[in-house]
């Protein structure tokens, strides 16, 4: 039985809380026992990154400096891609840390600053998550046939999300969203073979 079974932070003395040792072994083990840490503990960076990587959500704890660090919030988000929801604005519009993010969970494209969801390789691979994440990106983009024909690759119903022009262009557009759907389970050769076909 580990330490920290014995001893959760959680409700122990002060003294606990502000040993980097204890709290280093409880964080590696629990992520979210960065809550219960010192002030201090909670700004040291060697401590915040064991707890995130351990549990992503753990930012949520750490210092407003470690919130900002670009290094904590990139091992943050590659745990758990909506971590990036308690980073600071600072690093939200850090290409690096939005990549990140979105490889993780495309849905972290909604943390993303706006710039960022304005970016074709950011959108691009939140979009090979889930095709409906195009409802996050930037207008501009909706209207990208190269963007909309990634989305409802990646799911039929991503359709819904793209502008009304790419919708006129490719009026066939939702008869072929179940062959795209059924398409996203064969190898990526004759997918791309198909695509080509329709440019």
């Amino acid at each position: 039985m580990g330490f920290q079974s014995i001893f959760p932070l959680s409700g122990a003395p002060s003294k606990i809380c502000c040993n980097a040792i204890v709290v280093l072994a409880a964080v590696k083990r629990q992520g979210l026992q960065l809550e219960h840490a010192s002030l201090g503990l909670k700004d040291n960076k060697a401590i915040v990154i064991e707890a995130v990587q351990a549990d992503g959500k753990a930012l949520r704890y750490a210092s407003d400096a470690m919130k900002g660090d670009k290094t904590v919030v990139v091992a943050a988000v590659k745990q758990n891609g909506d971590a990036l929801k308690f980073a600071f604005n600072v690093v939200k519009g850090d290409r690096e840390v939005c990549l990140a993010a979105v490889t993780q969970d495309g849905n972290a494209l909604k943390h993303c600053s706006v710039e960022m969801m304005s970016d074709r390789q950011v959108v691009l691979t939140a979009l090979q998550s889930d095709g409906r994440v195009l409802g996050l990106a930037d207008k501009s983009l909706r209207n990208d046939r190269e963007i909309v024909m990634a989305a409802v690759a990646s799911n039929s119903k991503a359709i819904k999300f793209a502008s009304e022009q790419q919708v006129r262009i490719l009026p066939d557009t939702k008869l072929l969203c179940p062959i795209f759907y059924c398409f996203r389970y064969l190898p990526d050769f004759y997918t791309h073979a198909y695509v080509y076909t329709l440019t």
